[in-house]
């Protein structure tokens, strides 16, 4: 089985979890058309994100995949475990590749995207130069940070 992560010219994929302080960032690898940067969000802004393409999909935007489909978006943890938080990195990833996969029609026309592209295109900083971070270390200040395969070989151990 084949995993889609690329989108019609676009790519996003979480492939470290940093901390700063007490709280954690997903650092999402982003490339759109040659262009490859990176981006940090907290779990707080999927979580907005959500629900902004929730309100969309109420409102039902009949020619809009995404609305009509809208991926599982994992639950906020009352207590963080080794277990729980790995669980909820993979969880951000499927949400997020779930949702490039349903709007990669709305990418194409890129003067008449739909409400959600918008949106999510927005979270991407996609049209944001100044919030691209060359690096994943120039993204955000973090105390530490994990690489994907150092995060999924902690969980294991």
């Amino acid at each position: 089985m084949t995993k889609i992560e690329s989108i019609d010219g676009l790519f996003a994929k979480i492939v470290a979890v940093g901390d700063q302080e007490d709280t954690k960032y997903y650092v999402i690898q982003v490339n759109h058309g040659p262009t490859t940067y990176f981006v940090a969000k907290r779990y707080s802004e999927f979580r907005a994100l959500y629900k902004q393409l929730c309100v969309f999909q109420r409102q039902m935007c009949e020619s809009c995949t995404l609305c009509q489909y809208l991926p599982y978006f994992p639950k906020k943890l009352l207590f963080s475990t080794e277990s729980s938080r790995q669980r909820r990195f993979e969880d951000l990833q499927m949400f997020l590749r779930g949702v490039l996969m349903a709007i990669q029609a709305e990418l194409c026309e890129s003067n008449n995207m739909c409400h959600s592209a918008q949106a999510i295109t927005s979270f991407l900083f996609v049209n944001d130069k100044e919030n691209q971070a060359p690096t994943m270390y120039e993204c955000v200040q973090l105390d530490s940070i994990h690489a994907e395969a150092w995060f999924r070989s902690r969980s294991n151990t």
